[in-house]
């Protein structure tokens, strides 16, 4: 559609926004000779490492890609297994509520999940010793824009409690005072008439 190609093709016969180039950016054509100089798998590589059925023909992917773009792919392409992860995965259709195909959702969920889990640091994570205990977690998690606006704003007090959303049924203007805000007694010490030195419990009375 229009709004992919504005993205993925940049024109620059405007005047105004490039004064000093005559020439555009083709970024599919960058992004397929990236990943051949990675050495990325193929398209079908990718589709059967997440769980999808691995083509052995152009038609098998019908269920898929449009029957322009798969046509228009058949022509470029020897075999199906010489198509390129990033001509497959853009040309497949979005899954149900989604924007994405099924190899990319795949890939990018992924990457996010072994992002977030490979972080020790990451909030969630349960390692210690600066892992949140569940309490913590739940504190943490009623916390939002809405409130960190409400929060670090002047003259602000009241804002849609969803403030990247327009302002609908629902989710109309609201108090800041009506904006959950965290319970930050969930970290306070059980006894703050001690710490430690060197392992060592010492009075600070």
């Amino acid at each position: 559609n229009d709004e992919v190609k504005s993205h993925l093709f940049e024109d620059s016969q405007n005047p105004i926004s490039k004064p000093h180039y005559t020439f555009g950016l083709d970024l599919v054509s960058l992004n397929i000779q990236r990943g051949r100089d990675h050495g990325l798998p193929g398209y079908t590589n990718w589709r059967q490492h997440c769980g999808l059925e691995r083509p052995k023909h152009f038609s098998d992917l019908a269920d898929d890609i449009d029957q322009d773009a798969l046509a228009n792919i058949q022509q470029i392409y020897r075999d199906v297994d010489d198509i390129d992860l990033y001509t497959g995965a853009l040309s497949e259709r979005p899954l149900e509520g989604g924007i994405l195909g099924p190899t990319l959702t795949c890939l990018i969920t992924d990457q996010f999940i072994r992002m977030k889990k490979g972080d020790r640091m990451w909030y969630e994570n349960p390692y210690k010793p600066q892992g949140f205990t569940l309490e913590q977690l739940g504190q943490i998690r009623l916390t939002t824009l809405a409130r960190i606006i409400c929060d670090n704003s002047d003259n602000v007090d009241q804002v849609q409690p969803y403030v990247m959303q327009r302002i609908y049924e629902g989710n109309e203007y609201t108090p800041c005072i009506e904006i959950p805000r965290p319970d930050l007694t969930k970290w306070k010490d059980a006894d703050l008439t001690r710490t430690h030195i060197y392992s060592k419990p010492i009075s600070v009375k």
